[in-house]
Formats: C-alpha cells, sequence, structure tokens
C-alpha cells in the first residue's frame, strides 16, 4: 500500500502563507544584568520515536 502525501505542495490551500515572518529583533529582546531569569522547556513524548522508527523505546 503506497503512503504518499497526496497534499504536498498545495499548503496555501491551508493557509499557512499567511502567516507573518518576523525578524529575530522584533521578538527578542536583551536580558538585564541582575535580573532574574526562569528557562522553561517542555518536551513531547513523541519526539523519542523520531531519531529511530525502527528501533522506538
Amino acid at each position: 500500500m503506497s503512503r504518499q502525501c497526496t497534499h504536498y505542495g498545495r499548503w496555501p490551500q491551508h493557509g499557512f502563507t499567511s502567516l507573518k515572518k518576523l525578524r529575530p529583533q522584533s521578538v527578542t529582546s536583551r536580558i538585564q544584568p541582575g535580573s532574574d531569569v526562569i528557562v522553561c522547556a517542555e518536551m513531547d513524548e513523541q519526539w523519542g520515536y523520531v531519531g529511530a522508527k525502527s528501533r522506538p523505546r
């Protein structure tokens, strides 16, 4: 059974062309010396399978 993506190349139909592109300067700011910095990260469980689909965890 073929598993080809049937909508490849038709992204404009899904509205992805309307996303606004931002320059890094417009979304980042300098951290002031002496200020508190909180680093928060979240990872989806599914990403563990991406590197080795033949050997999932």
